[in-house]
């Protein structure tokens, strides 16, 4: 080491916890040459010893001072491992290293040999903990050649939950000393650039982005008395995503299934980019921007489209783009900007409605002729532009096609003068206050296309003709809407639901932020005449509560409906007549009206439908959440509804057929908003299937009190008795909904299995074998339901009162009985037929069951037995 020629020449060794590392070489002002390298193998234990330094002694109290200075490095967590390797050759003075006095400014100085590196940065695992940790994997930096102008070599990977990027890139950095006058520069030459991030944000997919330099990019750095510099040379790059799906909560099985979202990429080119003295200044275009990528990217989680896939759009629509944009640095020089956004080329297809036809024999069988029919829009014109000049704001909307009509928008604005420095004010408040002014126009002309389903519940179809002409004013906080809109030949339809409703009519006029509908009229299935009409009129206003602050909807509406055929399913049709009116002001709801039942037919499905238990959580479900008001609060329901079920409504199925008639009132309060249902359902002229016999419904009231689902139950059904008026037998079920109570009851009392020989035989039990029979039949539909088991569906089926099988048995004289299958069916309430064959013999068995009186029964037998039998009951029970 010679101090006084700065020239320090040997060889070192460095051990620390978690950490190596070893020189051997030469340093010096003009010519050096040597060798470095350093090695972490455990970032985190380097990092506590770090930490602990503060314990030394002497040096102790500084370190822990600077430490104290160094807040990110207290809370710094590392994890992993590090490789540094460096060799150079040639002089230090590139670096500022200072020359021997001798030398300095002397005629005899040497001078120096230029400094030339290789050196590389392995990464192979590093983690960095925190509020947003994020992981560094396989990185790999080198680097080679002159200080002034090296090679560069980047490749790598690294994630940031729901974020990993894969880079590689390879350029030449080049280095410019100040000079005089001129600052010193440097230049990023990138001759390769390829970059692929994925996003795993959504459980179901993953978006794979890739972004590749289709030229070479140039970026230079100046630094000088006007401060920083920075500009790129003209450049473009190519952006394509696509997507993958995730099967099971992994995506390695399904990363070959990659699918891109477009064939061709997004090309993003500029001519111009720079940031000097605080401006910004930028121009290029966009070129090949799919409709796709808007669909793809924007389809929810759970759903096999995005929204105007959903809206039954489709189509290859390309746009291209341009931008001029000028950020400036001070606040008396305008801004400027200039954007721009039109279709190039490709097309729209939509799926249309049919006008007319006959929907309903299409109902029937649950598809639409018009499903699978769909129409080119021949679009020609489709733009977005935006532009500014210092203050003035103006955004213009172009829109021309052949079938899906034109329409047409404009809005002019002003920015803030100066930004609003208020504490808590987003970006859009701080430059476009609440304030500015508004001036725009809107028309729209739209024909009869089916893109209206959009607006409509899944599953559900729209179409309609719209017109539209509005003129906007007032401010952003205050926008003043006039104008009128009108359409015609308004269809909404519900092959699932049974709703089928057209010839609509909408008039509406905009007056500053009111609403009012003049006339809303849609007719039912088959016109007027056949399907009814609903005429609706209100207003709707969003009106400030509050000067200048806050501001709440309140709607008025009023609605007539005529003998309007609401469901025109074969199991569920419903015509109602009546008046609603609704009101909303901020959080409360209030809705009063009175609807009558002209006539309706409900069938019972014979299965109800599946359901999850109370106790299954689904995770990750899509639940909507409670309405609620503008300003947070859930909204309060006061709801008074009259319901009258009139003459003519039906209900069938599950063994149940009678006409319900009685009045019930639907009550919902803002103490208690879930709906409460009071008043009587009475069954008249009913009758319930059950035991396999028609009983007739004698008493059927159904008491609502509260929930709707768990009315009280009164019901009795008896059996007609066709020659013994005096013996009254049914099944009474009383309690409620949820918690039925079935009961056999007789008149006069009789035992239950009195009771139930009666009710199936409508006579008292004999003892034979067929009786028996038929009352095993009995006992198994109680335990098997309403519906029975298989037996008694398949007897009913054919028409038959008995189909059972009798099992081998053998008698206490030793005879044995082979097993038999038996049909029976009674023909009146005196006379009951069977036949039995056995299973085992050639021949079967004809019965004839006549009953004399309560107590003796006649049975003739033909075929393999032939007999002649008067059997005489007493019962002492």
């Amino acid at each position: 080491m010679d101090l006084s020629a700065t020239a320090f020449t040997g060889q070192a060794t460095l051990r620390l916890p978690g950490a190596s590392g070893r020189f051997d070489g030469a340093l010096a002002h003009a010519d050096g040459r040597g060798d470095l390298a350093l090695r972490v193998d455990e970032a985190r234990q380097l990092l506590t010893w770090l930490r602990g330094l503060d314990q030394l002694p002497v040096i102790g109290p500084r370190v822990g001072e600077w430490l104290a200075q160094q807040p990110a490095l207290r809370e710094l967590a590392l994890s992993g491992q590090a490789r540094l390797a460096a060799r150079w050759q040639g002089g230090l003075a590139e670096l500022g290293y200072p020359a021997p006095p001798a030398q300095t400014g002397g005629a005899g100085a040497s001078r120096p040999v230029p400094l030339k590196l290789e050196a590389s940065l392995e990464l192979p695992q590093l983690d960095v903990a925190g509020d947003t940790p994020w992981q560094l994997r396989q990185l790999r930096l080198q680097a080679s050649g002159p200080l002034t102008d090296l090679a560069l070599q980047l490749q790598g990977e690294a994630a940031q939950v729901p974020w990993r990027g894969v880079l590689d890139t390879r350029g030449r950095l080049r280095h410019t000393r100040a000079t005089g006058s001129a600052p010193a520069s440097t230049r990023l030459d990138l001759g390769t650039l390829r970059l692929k991030a994925s996003d795993a944000s959504r459980p179901d997919r993953v978006v794979d982005w890739t972004l590749n330099s289709s030229a070479p990019l140039s970026i230079s750095v100046q630094t000088g008395a006007a401060g920083l510099a920075l500009q790129a040379a003209a450049g473009q790059l190519q952006l394509l995503p696509s997507v993958r799906a995730v099967a099971g909560g992994s995506t390695t099985a399904s990363a070959r299934n990659a699918a891109p979202i477009a064939t061709r990429p997004l090309t993003l080119a500029w001519d111009s980019l720079s940031w000097q003295a605080g401006a910004f200044q930028s121009k290029g275009q966009l070129r090949g921007l799919p409709l796709s990528w808007v669909d793809a990217l924007a389809t929810a989680e759970g759903q096999n489209g995005g929204p105007i896939t959903q809206a039954g759009v489709a189509g290859d629509l390309l746009f291209d783009g341009d931008w001029d944009l000028l950020l400036p640095a001070q606040a008396g020089t305008p801004l400027r900007l200039s954007a721009r956004l039109q279709r190039t080329g490709g097309d729209l297809s939509v799926q249309a409605s049919s006008s007319g036809g006959n929907n309903n024999a299409n109902a029937a069988t649950g598809t639409s002729r018009s499903a699978a029919q769909r129409v080119q829009a021949g679009v020609r014109e489709a733009s977005l532009s935006l532009s500014a000049q210092g203050r003035t704001v103006q955004a213009r909307l172009r829109w021309d096609s052949e079938r899906l009509g034109q329409a047409s928008a404009s809005l002019d604005t002003e920015l803030a003068a100066t930004p609003d420095t208020t504490p808590g004010a987003s970006a859009l408040e701080r430059w476009w206050p609440t304030s500015a002014p508004l001036r725009g126009t809107l028309s729209a002309q739209l024909p009869e296309v089916g893109v209206w389903s959009a607006l409509a519940p899944p599953g559900w179809r729209m179409r309609g003709t719209l017109q539209a002409s509005a003129t906007i004013g007032g401010t952003r906080a205050s926008p003043q809407w006039n104008g009128t809109l009108q359409a015609d030949q308004l269809a909404l339809r519900s092959v699932v639901d049974g709703f089928s409703f057209s010839n609509g009519q909408l008039r509406a006029t905009l007056t500053g932020d009111r609403v009012t509908i003049e006339r809303f009229h849609l007719q039912g299935p088959r016109g007027a005449e056949v399907g009814g009409t609903l005429d609706a009129t209100g207003v709707a206003q969003w009106r400030a509560v509050e000067p200048g602050g806050r501001r709440q909807t309140f709607i008025d509406l009023q609605a007539t409906a005529s003998k309007l055929r609401v469901s025109t399913r074969a199991d569920r049709r419903l015509t109602l007549s009546g008046q609603i009116t609704a009101q909303l002001a901020g959080p409360l709801l209030n809705i009063r009206g009175r609807l009558t039942a002209d006539s309706a037919l409900f069938i019972l499905p014979d299965e109800l439908t599946p359901s999850l238990g109370a106790d299954v959580v689904v995770r990750g479900g899509r639940n909507l959440p409670p309405p609620t008001a503008d300003d947070g609060q859930r909204v309060q329901p006061d709801v008074l509804v009259d319901l009258d079920l009139g003459e003519q409504f039906e209900v069938r199925g599950r063994g149940l057929q009678a006409r319900l008639s009685g009045q019930l009132q639907v009550r919902a309060t803002p103490a208690q908003p879930e709906p409460r249902v009071l008043g009587e359902v009475r069954a008249v002229n009913g009758t319930y299937r059950a035991y396999g016999q028609r009983l007739a419904i004698e008493t059927g009231v159904l008491r609502f009190a509260g929930p709707y689902d768990n009315p009280t139950l009164d019901i009795v059904a008896v059996r007609p008795q066709a020659r013994d008026d005096s013996q009254r037998v049914g099944v009474q079920i009383s309690g409620s909904a949820q918690t039925p109570r079935v009961r056999l009851i007789s008149t006069p009392e009789l035992p239950d299995s009195e009771k139930l020989a009666w009710l199936v035989l409508g006579r008292p039990a004999s003892g034979a074998g067929a009786e028996a029979a038929v009352l095993q039949q009995a006992a198994l539909a109680l335990l098997a339901g309403n519906e029975g088991g298989l037996d008694s569906r398949l007897a009913s089926a054919l028409g038959l009162d008995e189909l059972s099988y009798r099992g081998e048995s053998s008698a206490s004289n030793g005879t044995t009985t082979a097993s038999a299958v038996t049909v029976g069916k009674r023909l009146s309430s005196q006379l009951y037929l069977t036949y039995e064959r056995s299973l085992a013999g050639a021949m079967g068995t004809v019965s004839m069951f006549y009953d004399l009186s309560r107590r003796l029964t006649l049975r003739a037998r033909a075929g393999e037995e032939n007999a002649l039998d008067l059997i005489f009951t007493q019962r002492f029970d």
